[in-house]
């Protein structure tokens, strides 16, 4: 077992914990995103602009902030991510499909951050703003999913490889279950670093 096998499990454990966190904000802004558009266009059709605008603007806030804070968790957990399935690729030929899963994921977190904008637009061209908000929210959902489920592909291979069962377990329910997937992947693979070879390596060791 080499260090760089380590080192690639290690980043795939901490792109977990924050791709688990990452979902979960997701999940809330699309709830938030949906509610908000729905809520907005009633009240500028039922009272116009300014008589909706006291009652939006809280509803705007919180579905423009929380994509974008999950936006920049998610970039952070797929990049790290990224580094740890291109260091088990040289071990793990399977790792190659979990690497093409991190890339539509960011593709599609690119994609999805588009809404906010358009919520944001609707005040400016009603069309246009549902238009663009629409379309980033169901583009980038779909690629979002075809991404977590190579990537959860990537982790049961990782799982079958070092047999770690939770880690195993874990890609298949992130196929289905990405939030739930990734909290079994961050704790599996928490366990399989702290077995041997893996417990010799130390983070005075790190370079």
């Amino acid at each position: 077992m080499s260090y760089q096998e380590y080192s690639g499990l290690r980043k795939l454990r901490l792109a977990s914990l924050f791709a688990s966190i990452s979902m979960l904000l997701v999940y809330v802004s699309i709830l938030l995103g949906y509610t908000t558009l729905l809520n907005a266009i009633t009240l500028i059709i039922s009272f116009g602009f300014s008589g909706a605008s006291a009652i939006a603007l809280l509803l705007l806030v919180i579905a423009g902030v929380l994509p974008f804070i999950g936006v920049g968790i998610g970039l952070f957990s797929t990049f790290e991510m990224l580094f740890g399935f291109n260091d088990l690729s040289s071990v793990i030929d399977e790792a190659r499909t979990g690497r093409w899963g991190v890339i539509f994921f960011l593709v599609g977190v690119i994609l999805f951050a588009i809404y906010p904008i358009g919520v944001i637009l609707l005040y400016v061209h009603v069309g246009a703003g549902l238009g663009i908000a629409i379309g980033g929210i169901v583009t980038g959902s779909v690629i979002i999913i075809l991404g977590i489920i190579l990537i959860g592909i990537g982790y049961h291979r990782v799982g079958i490889k070092y047999n770690e069962n939770t880690v195993n377990v874990g890609g298949i329910i992130t196929t289905i279950l990405p939030f739930v997937g990734f909290i079994m992947t961050y704790v599996g693979l928490g366990y399989l670093l702290r077995k041997p070879p893996f417990n010799q390596y130390q983070p005075y060791q790190y370079q």
